[in-house]
């Protein structure tokens, strides 16, 4: 997925093309996605209010509740349709094989445009 060149200047400068992004605790070795989920990830959701510890059934007692990762993949194909990416572009960021996926999968968040062109009284409705 491109990342816009301002996010790489501020956060990626003089990084090598190989280096890892998230990495254990030693530094050098790449992150297990269970550790950066419940090191990194839920407790930045909590602090930032997109999640809760709650009662679990687990070895701590304690579960999780809140946004999860794949949440903001949604997020960001539904931003890219509302921003009026083309269906073919967002599929190729996205990883999808074909646009149907796109559509069928995320064409549903907030109003459908001509829908929202007619209440908005730009789109005079047919009859």
């Amino acid at each position: 997925m491109p990342i816009p060149d301002y996010v790489v200047a501020e956060h990626f400068d003089g990084m090598k093309a190989d280096d890892l992004v998230f990495t254990s605790v030693d530094g050098r070795s790449p992150i297990r996605s269970s550790n950066f989920h419940w090191r990194i990830f839920q407790p930045a959701c909590v602090e930032a209010g997109f999640g809760e510890m709650v009662d679990g059934d687990n070895k701590t007692g304690r579960a999780y509740a809140g946004l999860r990762p794949h949440d903001l993949r949604h997020t960001a194909v539904a931003l890219w349709i509302a921003g009026g990416a083309s269906p073919k572009e967002i599929a190729a960021r996205a990883g999808h094989a074909s646009v149907s996926t796109v559509l069928d999968r995320y064409g549903h968040p907030g109003p459908r445009p001509l829908e929202a062109g007619v209440q908005s009284g730009l789109i005079m409705g047919g009859g």
